[in-house]
């Protein structure tokens, strides 16, 4: 492209990572005040208020993200990044603004909880849009050969908008006193909003649109139905593959920031000021290390970073966990060493997250950035990495072992590590200032490993002897074991599930994939969903395990008898 880096691209960076900042802080405020939330908007005697208090407080917000992202990714490759990202802070300053005016349950009833549900609905759609367009108007700001370093400015952005609203929070309540804070001054944090927004958009409003968004538009490449070309096409396999690496930084993210946190005051039982204290010190010097992360990307490359964290997180969680808690006993708190511990478990997040926002910039043409962006970070942050506090606290209260509870922010990073080795491809050379119609290639050369037939076959056997873990002998009695044994079969699956999308490819039959997937699905969903509705009884569970097993079957015998590749060579 005849284009030139703009040479305001350092005020580009501030404007976008101080709006992001204000909108993750618009988004965290609500978890941050969730325990006020509960009192003052949900009666727990009425069934349908307790049931939206769960929904609205734990999943709604996280879930809804990916469909923001293809509403607003679709809006963003086709309109333009800048007026989007406008459009999408305008909505969450709205969405978290109004929690502040909006009356409570005492007041209006049931309605109440219905208003809240629907604001934070708000929250999720408009955080669903602002990532996309953020890192990529970043992005395509900055020279190929520093997007990790300048990228990783904006990273801190989700890190320091936690301690923007942690800071509100503690800020306002010791101004104000409990009391007063739990009457009415708990609203103030979400009437701040209101300020803070109005602030980020007057600076983004001084700014143009990107200029290679600018050359798209020009040259009449801009494309006409974003959805179509980003998920119904060949780039379907780059979203895959993005997928499953952010899902592993999604968790990582979430429990290296968020289940500290919880672990401080639910498994600890510090005060909430004491726990928001050690975790706030730990985020500002840990935050730091997303921008380190980020030039260590450039310099050699965006693969050995993202998987290395994964490494990490996933091997010294459980001991680092076990040394906070030694820490951080009531009336022995040791204050600089639980920062420590916490430092570390963010510097995995700075491994993780650092150069994301890079590799996802140069991994998907200009053209369909936004939408193909934004829709895998949010799958990953939103529904892998959002359900990481929610898993693990169940977890724990239902066995009281922190190995218990770590087990999913161990075996997801493990299973994304795995599977980033194989397919992930190293990015850090893609120049993102090529015609738009450039395309690099889906995965990573190691991926021709499960291009072998015979390689394929012997570790999808493997595999698949791993789903039937819940059959083979071990001791029931034990809680943490059983959750072992999920977690193996939850991890198999997903394997399977992985390499079958790769050999898919190769082969090009890429469709192979559904045959496992459908496999998982009678496998575990179906059986949990009949026997609760009563329409199958227990003791008819072996049937699926039966349809499972000859799904697989049928997915190995299409693979030996129909590999693609030879019938284009014969010809």
């Amino acid at each position: 492209m005849a284009i030139e880096i703009p040479k305001n691209f350092r005020t580009v960076i501030v404007a976008a990572s101080v709006g992001n900042v204000i909108e993750w802080y618009d988004f965290y405020i609500f978890g941050s005040l969730a325990t006020v939330l509960a009192v003052k908007f949900f009666e727990k005697t009425h069934p349908v208020a307790a049931l939206l208090s769960t929904i609205a407080l734990f999943t709604a917000g996280f879930l809804i993200r990916p469909l923001g992202a293809f509403l607003f990714g679709w809006l963003g490759d086709r309109v333009g990044r800048k007026y989007t990202f406008l459009i999408t802070l305008s909505g969450m300053g709205i969405g978290t603004g109004v929690i502040g005016l909006i009356p409570t349950f005492d007041q209006i009833g049931i309605a109440a909880a219905f208003l809240l549900f629907a604001l934070r609905m708000i929250q999720g759609l408009c955080l669903g849009g602002e990532y996309g367009g953020a890192i990529t108007y970043v992005a395509e700001h900055v020279s190929d050969e520093r997007r990790g370093y300048y990228t990783g400015w904006l990273q801190t952005s989700p890190t320091l908008g936690i301690v923007v609203a942690l800071a509100v929070v503690l800020g306002t309540r010791g101004y104000f006193g409990e009391a007063v804070f739990n009457a009415w001054a708990w609203r103030v944090p979400f009437l701040v909003s209101f300020l803070l927004v109005a602030i980020a958009i007057y600076i983004r409003l001084q700014l143009g649109e990107t200029p290679i968004f600018q050359e798209i538009k020009a040259k009449g490449l801009t494309t006409r139905n974003p959805w179509k070309e980003a998920f119904l096409s060949n780039n379907i396999q780059y979203v895959v593959v993005a997928s499953i690496i952010v899902i592993g930084e999604g968790v990582v993210w979430y429990s290296g920031q968020f289940w500290a946190l919880y672990f401080l005051q639910q498994v600890v039982k510090m005060d909430l000021f004491t726990s928001s204290y050690i975790v706030m010190i730990a985020l500002i010097f840990g935050s730091l290390t997303l921008i380190l992360w980020g030039w260590v990307s450039d310099h050699i490359g965006r693969k050995p970073v993202i998987l290395g964290g994964f490494l990490l997180a996933a091997v010294t969680y459980y001991p680092l966990y076990v040394w906070l808690g030694a820490v951080t006993q009531p009336g022995n708190i040791n204050y600089p060493v639980a920062i420590f511990i916490i430092f570390i478990l963010v510097n995995y997040v700075g491994m993780v997250y650092g150069p994301i926002g890079a590799f996802l910039a140069e991994y998907f043409p200009g053209r369909i950035r936004y939408t193909s962006v934004s829709v895998p970070y949010h799958i990953g942050n939103g529904w892998g990495g959002g359900l990481v506090p929610f898993i693990t606290s169940a977890a724990f209260l239902a066995t009281g072992s922190v190995f218990a509870a770590l087990i999913y922010p161990i075996v997801v990073p493990i299973v994304c590590l795995l599977l980033g080795v194989l397919l992930m491809p190293e990015t850090r050379r893609n120049s993102i200032w090529q015609p738009a119609e450039a395309a690099f290639p889906p995965m990573s050369e190691w991926a021709s490993v499960i291009g072998n037939t015979v390689t394929f076959v012997i570790l999808f056997v493997i595999l698949m002897a791993l789903t039937y873990a819940p059959l083979y002998p071990f001791d029931a009695s034990s809680k943490v074991v059983g959750y072992v044994v999920i977690a193996v079969q939850l991890a198999a699956w997903a394997l399977l599930i992985g390499i079958t999308f790769a050999h898919g490819i190769m082969i090009n039959r890429g469709w192979l994939l559904v045959l496992p997937l459908l496999g998982m699905v009678f496998n575990l969903l179906v059986p949990l969903l009949t026997t609760y509705l009563g329409l199958v009884p227990e003791t008819h569970t072996m049937s699926w395990w039966l349809i499972a097993t000859v799904l697989n079957l049928a997915c190995l015998y299409l693979v030996v008898t129909s590999d693609q590749r030879r019938a284009v060579t014969a010809t």
